[in-house]
């Protein structure tokens, strides 16, 4: 379904133009709403019913474009209905199609064009001349088959048919004798001769003092061509007509009056005449006169002095190159037409005068009144200048003499100009292995140079086409956006668009100011509608002239298995090759020339930017956001900021509230550009992933968000792409299951991996909140204890001395000065991390002890050593030495702060939490509970032990009132918001009614035990676990409890048969079980993904279950977490 509808400014329908399918809707949408007679339901659309239907909304955007400035662009409805506005001199177009957006705003902006090139800026003429709104419908179809069939229609440039320099001087000739006849021969001294080949501009040839053409003139005298009823026939030469009013090539378009006569001279070969026939100094300035009096009369609506100021001048002016145009032209038709327009500007001009001084609203209704007369006075003074019927009938005929002596002279040639234009240039692919396709587009011409696509195969059609069209769609949706260089892939095929700049010499040129954030203010990527690329180099390069930039585009395609390094050098060469087969000189190009200059932290404090573009990357968080959104408010001048400066990167995606916020300080687009931006995980450490992304936890499981689900299956979307898709996987959890939904929604949207066998045999995504007790636990492992009282970021644990006193508070708990550490997580990097990361406690200190020995060993040593050994030793040992002495006192003095932190209330808290696991002593473990919130100087402390306790053993309702009431009275009542955060977790039920009847038992069912027992994760006699040298993963634990993910993967590894492992993790929450012929595992290999965080507890018991089964396990997450972590999520 899809329509155009073009409205004046009463909401009166001037021009229709739609399918069968919407006319059929309307019809019964008519029926319905009573608006025509049912039983008269079949019978043509009146345009009063489409008034009726259309003009609430007409009527309020105009009302937001005239009162507010801020009209709607596009509505999206149900069904993949959308509609799209757009205005031209004062009369409002409308497209309803089920497409895209983009595709719709595209397509108003070629009607547009159309209607320009057609009727010039009065509109109306679609109305009162049926011919014209013939032609505008022949137009735009025409457009719409070479849109989906041309390529170079498509990317709104002019291809060149490449022929050698004989055949273009023996062409070229020909239409310049042509032209000198025609001009013998009539009325008209300005000709333009155009010969196109199946569409492809071969020649052109100009007479003296012609308007040049621009590209966008003659692109759209391709569409003309297209658009020709007339057919070649052998004996007879029949000629198609139309009058037209042409851009030229200055920026503004001027509207000037030409007659286009297309003669076909052999099958696929068009000859054109254009003949200008208007006058150019009357046709701009009267154009620039409609555009300036639409303007004002936008703005006068307001009443606002300031504003209507300017637009009065630009009209004053306008109105006035007019008169000295119109003076100098001797034209006796236009005499009266041309006194009456000045004597009624003459009267207008002093009633706003008479406004701007007085602010009188009396002057201006009256000039407000009397400019619909001017404005009828410039239509008539348009109709005069433009052609009439009879220039049409009295060239038509000389035309036709003069094209058949032209396909005489160029019969010879018709053959091999058809082969031409099916061979141009698509041997010189072999030059580049594995490149498919390209477009190569001078943007200064606007010629484009590409092979031929036959369309004649169907598998062209149905892939590689599509694949095309795709691309350069995807590039242009990016390039609105400002990106001026793109490398992208599917399954089939890599691809490659980059938009660069030159100077006049070829020396390339690095943009002054960066595009993206002007984008918004740049029309749609194109040339038909205006020239994109003119505003591109204006935004670009602002102190300069645009006619000294060079601007070029290249899109590549090439086979999937091309490298990228490939792709960059086969762009480089192509441009050289483009030119050399054109007979031009090689340009140097570099398509790539980005650099940051200065890298600055975020602090409270802005640092002074000149004028180059800043850059600020934050995480999804709207308390960051507003600290940068007041740091770029207190840098920019507010009542005239410099555009295309501030930038804001949020990782992995800007929230709703972030552009709402920007609209309402009005600084979106035109200040600020707001960027989401996902990174690939981080290899942390050997077999540890990480997003590193905070609050996702707290998104997900505590405010019911799911923004960042997304971004989560991209994560897992692209990690596909590296190790290719297992063929066996397991969800369990509700958000779990969706992220498998939304990869699935990728894959069938943007593609699949095209690894036939993936790196890995099997897949676990789980909820966090499927295992909380992994997360609450107090772990035992050295990396999981620094976690918890450094806190490790991104692999590194850092901690520097504040200086500050540390407060006592008088608990019995107090704060510990912790020493100051600054290394890196990582096994490779760090041999003493690598042996100790996943060891108990207890046994890294007598580990370091033996290597702090064996240091000193080896100094005794290297005094006893000759000259010859202590240079080999120097040479060989002693960097490695000094190193290993640097992670050894880092580990050490790591290991002294964990001691003096946790004290000895660490053995405590392990024993209430291994009676917890083992259900044993719920009184004195509540007890505890509340002995705590005096004990203890965090309030994580005694919520993390809370919360655990609710998980397993249960908490009455009463007991939950209780603990809560007395967390609030001693760490502050400002966190009362969190009770509805721990009862969106799972952590505590919903409090019952309290006119509730119902009896409910004291005690909730404490499936905790059932379905741990059932997976045997709590150990029977955990005193006998070794864990100096452990064998069971619940030694992260102490020996009381395995982690979840440590049991679904141990079952997967050895084999144990799907429906047992169903029936066991049924009862955890939302399971969702895939096996494409992947179980048992071929390879013992699993990516386990933790949604919502994953602890160095859990990653150390599949470190260990690796160990024991000799698999492969790489874990992967949003984040590595504590429990204390989940916590601070919570009352934050």
């Amino acid at each position: 379904m899809k329509c155009l509808l073009v409205f004046d400014h009463l909401n009166d329908v001037v021009y229709t133009k739609y399918d069968e399918k919407f006319s059929q809707h309307i019809r019964d949408f008519a029926a319905h709403q009573g608006f025509v007679n049912p039983e008269n339901s079949d019978v043509i659309i009146d345009d009063n019913v489409l008034v009726q239907i259309f003009s609430p909304i007409i009527t309020s955007q105009r009302i937001m474009n005239c009162q507010f400035g801020n009209s709607y662009t596009s509505i999206q409805c149900e069904g993949g209905l959308n509609m799209c506005f757009d205005e031209y001199m004062g009369y409002l177009f409308v497209s309803v199609a089920q497409e895209d957006i983009h595709s719709i705003k595209k397509y108003i902006n070629i009607c547009i064009t159309v209607v320009r090139y057609l009727c010039g800026p009065d509109v109306c003429q679609l109305k009162v001349c049926e011919k014209r709104a013939a032609a505008a419908t022949r137009l735009i179809d025409s457009w719409v088959h070479l849109q989906n069939n041309d390529q170079a229609v498509f990317v709104e440039a002019v291809e060149q048919l490449i022929v050698n320099s004989d055949v273009s001087s023996v062409t070229l000739q020909i239409l310049r004798k042509s032209v000198d006849k025609l001009i013998s021969s009539i009325d008209c001294s300005k000709i333009h001769a155009m010969v196109l080949v199946n569409n492809k501009f071969l020649s052109l040839y100009s007479s003296q003092n012609a308007k040049e053409l621009s590209a966008s003139d003659i692109l759209f005298a391709t569409i003309v061509s297209q658009s020709s009823a007339t057919k070649f026939e052998q004996t007879t030469y029949k000629v198609d007509s139309l009058q037209v009013l042409l851009a030229g090539s200055d920026q503004n378009p001027c509207c000037l009056a030409h007659v286009v006569h297309v003669i076909p001279i052999c099958e696929g070969i068009n000859l054109l005449y254009l003949l200008e026939v208007g006058n150019l100094a009357i046709s701009s300035s009267l154009y620039e006169a409609f555009f300036h009096l639409h303007t004002m009369q936008l703005v006068q609506i307001q009443k606002d002095v300031d504003t209507l100021r300017p637009a009065f001048e630009n009209l004053d002016l306008a109105m006035k190159r007019l008169n000295d145009a119109l003076k100098k032209n001797k034209n006796n038709t236009i005499e009266y037409s041309a006194k009456q327009l000045i004597k009624k500007w003459d009267i207008i001009r002093k009633k706003y005068l008479d406004f701007l001084k007085t602010t009188s609203d009396e002057a201006l209704l009256r000039a407000e009144t009397l400019a619909l007369g001017l404005l009828e006075n410039l239509k008539q003074l348009l109709s005069l200048m433009a052609v009439d019927d009879k220039i049409l009938t009295s060239t038509r005929n000389q035309t036709v003499e003069v094209a058949k002596i032209v396909s005489e002279k160029l019969n010879s040639y018709n053959e091999f100009l058809k082969v031409k234009d099916s061979l141009t240039i698509n041997k010189y692919l072999e030059e580049f292995p594995g490149l498919v396709h390209f477009l190569y587009v001078d943007r200064v011409s606007h010629r484009v140079t590409a092979p031929t696509l036959d369309f004649s195969a169907d598998e062209t059609n149905r892939l590689t086409k599509n694949k095309i069209w795709a691309m350069i769609k995807f590039s242009r949706n990016h390039l609105q956006e400002g990106n001026l260089s793109l490398m992208w892939k599917d399954t089939i095929f890599n691809y490659a668009y980059f938009v660069w700049f030159e100077d006049t010499s070829g020396t390339p040129m690095k943009p002054l100011v960066y595009p993206t954030n002007s984008s918004k203010a740049l029309p749609l990527p194109g040339l038909l509608g205006s020239d994109f690329y003119r505003k591109l180099k204006e935004v670009c390069f602002p102190k300069m002239s645009s006619a000294k930039i060079r601007c070029y585009e290249l899109f590549c395609v090439h086979l999937g298995l091309v490298t990228a390094s490939c792709v960059l050098e086969h762009t480089r060469r192509l441009a050289a090759t483009i030119w050399e087969l054109r007979g031009l000189k090689a340009h140097p190009i570099d398509l790539l020339g980005n650099g940051v200059e200065k890298i600055f932290k975020l602090d409270s404090t802005c640092p002074q930017f000149d004028d180059t573009p800043v850059f600020y990357m934050i995480f999804s968080k709207l308390t960051v956001f507003r600290q940068v959104v007041d740091q770029i408010r207190s840098q920019i001048n507010q009542e005239n900021p410099v555009k295309n400066k501030f930038h804001v990167i949020v990782v992995p995606r800007y929230l709703y509230h972030f552009q709402e916020k920007l609209e309402e300080l009005g600084l979106i687009y035109s200040v600020i550009k707001l960027h989401s931006f996902q990174w690939f995980p981080l290899n942390l450490d050997v077999g540890i992933l990480s997003l590193e992304l905070p609050n996702i936890f707290k998104s997900l499981f505590l405010q019911s968000d799911f923004t960042f689900l997304p971004p989560l299956a991209r994560a897992l979307w692209n990690l596909f792409f590296v190790i290719g898709k297992p063929r066996f996987i397991v969800a369990l959890g509700e958000y779990s299951k969706k992220i498998l939904s939304q990869v699935d929604l990728l894959i069938e949207n943007q593609g699949d991996t095209d690894k036939l066998e993936s790196d890995i045999g099997g897949l676990i995504v789980i909820d966090r909140n499927v295992d909380y007790s992994s997360a609450l636990l107090t772990p035992g492992t050295y990396t999981a204890l620094l976690n918890e009282v450094y806190g490790v970021s991104s692999g590194v644990c850092e901690y520097k001395e504040d200086g500050g006193q540390q407060k006592n508070e008088g608990r019995i708990n107090p704060v510990v000065k912790k020493q100051p550490v600054n290394f890196t997580l990582d096994s490779n990097q760090d041999s003493v991390y690598a042996d100790i990361k996943n060891r108990y406690f207890t046994e890294v200190t007598s580990v370091l002890s033996t290597l702090t020995k064996q240091l000193k060993t080896e100094k005794v040593q290297s005094k006893e050593m000759a000259l010859d050994e202590i240079k080999r030793y120097v040479q060989t040992q002693l960097q490695a030495t000094k190193s290993r002495k640097k992670f050894i006192t880092n580990h050490l003095l790591a290991a002294e702060t964990i001691i003096n932190v946790l004290g000895s209330r660490y053995e405590t808290q392990q024993e209430i939490e291994a009676d917890i696991i083992r259900n044993t002593n719920r009184s004195a473990n509540f007890s505890y509970l509340e002995e705590s919130l005096c004990v203890e100087d965090s309030e994580h402390v005694s919520l993390r032990l809370f919360c655990l306790l609710s998980v397993t053993q249960k908490l009455s309702e009463s007991e939950v009132k209780s603990f809560w009431r007395k967390f609030l009275h001693q760490f502050g009542f400002s966190y009362s918001f969190a009770y509805r955060y721990l009862i969106n977790a799972n952590f505590i039920a919903e409090p019952a009614p309290t006119n509730s009847k119902i009896r409910l038992p004291k005690f909730a069912t404490k499936e905790f035990y059932t379905n741990a027992n059932k997976l045997k994760q709590i150990p029977p006699n955990p005193e006998k676990i070794n864990l100096k040298f452990p064998t069971c993963a619940s030694y992260v634990f102490g020996g009381v409890y395995i982690p979840l993910i440590t049991q679904i993967a141990s079952m997967i590894l050895n084999s144990t048969p799907i429906d047992e492992i169903s029936i066991k993790l049924s009862g955890l929450g939302v399971l969702s079980l895939r096996n494409d012929k992947g179980f048992p595992l071929e390879r013992r290999s699993l990516l386990i993904y933790l949604v919502g965080g994953v602890t160095y507890a859990e990653i150390a018991a599949c470190n260990l279950l690796e160990t024991l089964t000799g698999s492969r396990i790489i874990i992967f997450s949003d984040r590595i977490i504590t429990g204390n972590d989940l916590m601070k999520e919570i009352l934050s």
